[in-house]
């Protein structure tokens, strides 16, 4: 890769992205709403800011000079929190994400990499009993994805969905769970937590970086790739690891809260990245926990 576009290149992935690719002499192209976030990034002379709203998706090839892009990474999206089951929310998303395939086949983009979500496989119990998708948020990722799919095909740009879940390390300054966890037990609190039993995983940045860098190089045509850890514990597990590495006195009260939704990783391929790319994995999970934690403490500071 030599020249890319990154939409969502405030976010945590995506500035992550963005700096490993940079790193390697690749010429980026951030979109993104809020430069602000962006940091000693807009520094680095050969990253480019666009500064573009959603809604201004539709006229990216006019806010966009350049042509000729190797890749486009869309991991723009909005509505996280309580809005991830907003439908009027998660369906404008549908749109952008449409939006910027098309102005990916404007740029002449040869690859479009799509951020998918584990969400679209969140499983929950009816009162029937019978196990049902449960995500708002994940149907309009699936959504997006099939859409967008079938534009690209049809104007013969490359597809590649990377999916993944709990990503966590420095350089994430989100409510996301992981974190909120990580600093109450920083703070020396109890955890009230679900019962656990479910398979859960916590990827650190650099590998999901990885993975999405090896998913854009070689993964195959319209295939959609899992990045994570690929060490998939029950939930109780994983956090009392993370307990024992940042405060072992605080307790796990597990039970507290209802587990009344979980991944259902028996519907995806965690091995196809592997097998394709090559691609492995490679941080320790508990040097991983420390360096976010030591992260987390300096900006505290």
């Amino acid at each position: 890769m030599k020249k890319v576009i990154i939409s969502g290149a405030s976010g945590f992935i995506g500035q992550a992205l963005a700096e490993a690719l940079l790193a390697d002499g690749v010429e980026v192209y951030g979109l993104c709403a809020t430069p602000e976030k962006l940091g000693e990034l807009k520094k680095n002379p050969h990253f480019h800011l666009i500064q573009i709203e959603f809604q201004e998706y539709e006229q990216l090839a006019q806010k966009v000079s350049e042509r000729d892009f190797d890749v486009f990474f869309h991991f723009a999206w909005q509505g996280y929190g309580k809005a991830t089951n907003d439908y009027r929310v998660q369906i404008s998303n549908i749109k952008y994400t449409c939006d910027a395939a098309y102005g990916a086949i404007e740029l002449r983009c040869k690859r479009f990499v799509f951020a998918d979500s584990s969400h679209e496989y969140l499983k929950c119990p009816n009162t029937n009993g019978v196990v049902k998708e449960c995500s708002v948020y994940g149907s309009a990722k699936k959504s997006a994805r099939q859409i967008s799919q079938v534009i690209l095909h049809r104007n013969g740009v490359e597809f590649v969905g990377v999916l993944f879940t709990n990503i966590f390390g420095v350089g994430d300054r989100s409510g996301r769970s992981t974190n909120t966890m990580l600093k109450q037990l920083m703070r020396g609190q109890d955890l009230d937590l679900i019962k656990g039993d479910h398979l859960y995983d916590w990827t650190y940045i650099d590998d999901c970086v990885g993975g999405i860098i090896a998913a854009a190089k070689r993964g195959r045509n319209y295939k959609v790739y899992y990045v994570g850890s690929r060490q998939l514990l029950p939930f109780r597990e994983i956090i009392t690891e993370v307990r024992d590495v940042v405060c072992p006195k605080s307790k796990l009260n597990f039970g507290m809260y209802q587990d009344n939704s979980w991944i259902d990783y028996q519907d995806i391929d965690i091995y196809a990245l592997y097998n394709d790319t090559g691609y492995l994995p490679s941080a320790i999970f508990e040097d991983s926990i420390k360096k976010t934690v030591d992260w987390l403490r300096r900006i505290q500071d």
